[in-house]
């Protein structure tokens, strides 16, 4: 079901590229070096999440999830905002349920990264 939720979202709803152009101007290749440095930094915190969630960690990943959240928002990524947003709410540690979040934003990753692609 997740995964039919994300592949029917507008491309909007995934990634504001108008926010985009207002964050960081519209010189493409600043444009690029930040995504970049965003898509890793995406690819780390599903790394560290999983680990967190194997290891019990409850307030590192509602961190990490904080930290997600600033940059998902300043560069108009808005469902992986709506996804780790879910995340940092966590109250109490839910493997299932964490692990289902994680898929989501494994998930939505991937879409981000083809829309990131095709717009550079």
């Amino acid at each position: 079901m997740a995964q039919q939720e994300i592949n029917t979202v507008p491309e909007k709803a995934c990634f504001n590229f108008e926010k985009l152009n207002t964050y960081l101007g519209t010189d493409r290749q600043v444009i690029k070096e930040i995504m970049q440095v965003v898509l890793e930094e995406l690819r780390i915190a599903v790394q560290k999440l999983e680990d967190f969630i194997c290891s019990g960690n409850l307030d590192a990943i509602r961190a990490m999830a904080k930290r997600l959240i600033s940059t998902a928002t300043s560069v108009g990524l808005n469902r992986i905002c709506t996804v780790v947003k879910k995340l940092e709410q966590q109250q109490t540690f839910d493997a299932e349920i964490l692990e289902q979040r994680l898929a989501v934003l494994k998930a939505e990753t991937v879409s981000v990264k083809k829309l990131i692609t095709n717009y550079l």
